[in-house]
């Protein structure tokens, strides 16, 4: 039976979800497991989180060339296995953790990290490419719009999951399966897939002309995603310290609303988009963050308050950055190297989280709120690079007529 492109595009967008349900996990969970259960500091915390971006980042360009070469549906299958069994590496930390220690359970969990950012830079790049080669490249946006929408429906479900987990209403030990278990199921998913034809080449671009064509659009999705990282890692951890803990989980689902609610409402016009929207929806998020580092000096009537609508508007914010950069950055290179544009781009995602990493280690002496005062103010600064990529974009749409 033939089955239809855009019912294909769905699918895959949901293989994407239950990967990054079980990244959300992972981050709603390890934070908080890390420092209250085995005593590491927030510095530790910020390491754990960048070694899976260094991960990741490090593999996105063979995964586009992969995606190229051997086609989307064959990297989406190695992504879902690896990301299986990162999965069960964490169990095996959390399991045996009277056994190993407090550093062997960190040495698991950070191989785990590096495993799950090979099987994250697989699955991202291929539920891009797979459904684009099956629909057409003139649908890049809506396309990328839906693939996002999976994307943050799997992080708000996972740091829900994650965040009951740490609370006791659910076990860490079933948390860790959750991670396992979702990713094994959506591989024989995938498996009945129909291939989307391989357009790629043997001839390879050499990273500096990748990277010319690209860094404009992934400079903007960089300094974004810096917001991104902030709230993953740091706002549970800015709740716990205030006392704020009751109200936690929901500042985290109000970002993911945020998001979805931003691709339902703007979504599928993303082709219809540009410049004008990208800067704006970059000001927004801009706002949302600067709203949580008020909460995180603001006393406890109003904080909690300040920074659910900030986490809010930071989804709402963020939400279409992706999919109208990502337009921009699919167009820089030819057809045949959609996988490599793609996957440079979405490095970029990597380099945000990694930014955050680094830094927050230093800023956290003084609190949480400077973290989430730097990503607003990243996110201003992505507007910059937003005009420059929407500038070549146009440029070359003429050129080409």
């Amino acid at each position: 039976m033939r089955q239809h492109p855009w019912g294909c595009a769905v699918i895959i967008s949901g293989l994407l979800c239950v990967v990054i349900f079980g990244l959300g996990i992972s981050l709603g969970l390890l934070p908080l497991y890390l420092t209250n259960e085995l005593g590491f500091t927030p510095t530790v915390v910020g390491a754990v989180i960048a070694l899976e971006s260094i991960s990741t980042l490090l593999s996105r360009l063979p995964a586009g060339r992969f995606s190229d070469r051997r086609g989307a549906k064959c990297g989406m299958l190695w992504g879902l296995a690896l990301s299986a069994l990162a999965g069960a590496m964490c169990l095996l930390a959390i399991q045996g953790a009277a056994q190993w220690g407090a550093l062997g359970t960190l040495g698991i969990i950070l191989l785990s990290r590096i495993v799950m950012g090979i099987g994250e830079s697989l699955v991202f790049t291929c539920s891009g490419t797979w459904p684009i080669g099956l629909i057409g490249r003139e649908s890049a946006g809506k396309v990328m719009s839906m693939v996002g929408i999976g994307m943050f429906i799997g992080l708000a479900a996972g740091n829900g999951v994650g965040g009951l987990a740490h609370q006791g209403y659910l076990s860490l030990t079933s948390g860790a399966w959750v991670m396992t278990l979702p990713p094994l199921l959506g591989w024989g998913i995938a498996l009945c897939l129909p291939s989307a034809p391989i357009v790629g080449t043997n001839a390879s671009l050499s990273l500096v002309r990748v990277v010319a064509r690209v860094w404009p659009s992934g400079a903007g999705f960089a300094f974004s995603n810096m917001g991104y990282a902030a709230i993953m890692s740091f706002l549970m951890l800015m709740f716990w310290s205030k006392g704020w803990q009751s109200t936690a989980t929901i500042a985290l689902v109000m970002y993911s609303v945020g998001y979805v609610l931003s691709r339902l409402s703007v979504g599928f016009y993303t082709s219809r988009l540009g410049r004008r929207a990208t800067v704006l929806m970059m000001v927004i998020e801009a706002l949302g963050l600067a709203m949580i580092a008020c909460a995180g000096v603001s006393g406890a009537s109003i904080g909690p308050l300040l920074a659910i609508v900030g986490s809010f508007l930071t989804g709402y914010g963020l939400s279409m950055v992706y999919p109208l950069l990502g337009v921009t950055a699919i167009g820089s290179l030819p057809a045949a190297h959609m996988g490599v544009a793609l996957s440079a781009y979405e490095a970029c995602f990597d380099i945000g989280i990694l930014l955050v990493g680094c830094i927050s280690g230093v800023l956290s002496a003084w609190g949480y709120a400077p973290i989430f005062g730097l990503a607003a103010t990243c996110a201003l600064l992505a507007c910059g690079c937003a005009q420059r990529a929407w500038h070549q974009h146009d440029a070359r749409a003429l050129s080409a007529v």
